[in-house]
């Protein structure tokens, strides 16, 4: 056990814990320090200088959930001094200059464009709204944002959405089952919640979460999902879950398909 001073672990850490999306028993699988942010894991090397800090990774033997308890006793205020700070910029560069909102827009008015008059969309986690102006630019009438770290897009959404879209987001929330619960509240009744966020498999744990590009708390990345794990979440509040690919993700009622989403699905 590790007894020395560290704000990511200020007890001694549990070889077990319970899963947050399950309750199973959930195990020890991987420590990692602190800096480690996407810059050092796209380099293959620690670029920034190491804090000398260890987070701890476990992973639920039943759902497959691998999450960190570490910043569990944080609060919002802890989360923006020290992850969503001024130098967040420089560990996600794609995030700080818009790229990654901006090629995300493009990745969905493909399938999605011919709807852009009808739909009205929340972005939840918008960050500055790059990808909120590139949706409007090719039409969507009404995109609105959220971002609990952005002050101008603070505020919880009070309407109901067709499409509520959550990019790069719940692998940063601590408790992905009420961040999904949410999402949900915010949809239409004949509305879809899309979710891009990368799953981890068994052999991402086995090869070394410690290895994986994903796998970055300093970037805030405390909440890595499997795909049964993201199906809990979406049983939970009433909906089921499919993935187009290993990252793009929809929650829908299967009982009221949108239009808009029915053709993405495979046919019966």
């Amino acid at each position: 056990m590790i007894q020395t001073p560290n704000p990511f672990a200020p007890a001694p850490v549990p070889r077990e814990t319970a899963c947050k999306v399950c309750g199973s028993v959930s195990r020890l699988v991987a420590v990692m320090d602190a800096a480690r942010s996407a810059v050092d894991a796209r380099a293959g090397r620690a670029i920034e200088p190491l804090s000398g800090q260890a987070v701890y990774f476990h992973r639920c033997g039943g759902c497959g959930f691998t999450f960190t308890r570490s910043f569990d006793h944080w609060t919002h205020a802890d989360f923006a001094r020290e992850v969503y700070n001024l130098d967040y910029a420089r560990h996600d560069p794609a995030y700080a200059d818009g790229e990654r909102g901006r090629r995300t827009a493009a990745d969905l008015i493909g399938p999605f464009g011919a709807w852009a008059g009808e739909l009205e969309v929340l972005d939840w986690g918008s960050g500055e709204g790059s990808f909120a102006s590139a949706m409007r630019a090719h039409g969507f009438a009404r995109v609105d944002c959220h971002d609990p770290f952005v002050a101008a897009t603070a505020g919880r959404p009070l309407g109901r959405y067709a499409m509520v879209t959550c990019f790069e987001v719940i692998e940063h929330v601590l408790d992905p089952l009420a961040l999904v619960q949410d999402l949900a509240d915010c949809r239409a009744s004949d509305g879809a919640i899309l979710i891009s966020t990368l799953l981890c498999s068994p052999q991402v744990v086995d090869f070394g979460l410690e290895n994986w590009h994903y796998a970055v708390p300093r970037n805030g990345h405390v909440s890595l999902l499997s795909a049964a794990a993201l199906a809990i979440c979406a049983r939970q509040a009433g909906l089921q879950a499919h993935a187009f690919t290993e990252r793009a993700h929809v929650l829908f009622d299967p009982s009221q398909v949108p239009a808009w989403l029915r053709a993405a699905l495979p046919q019966p």
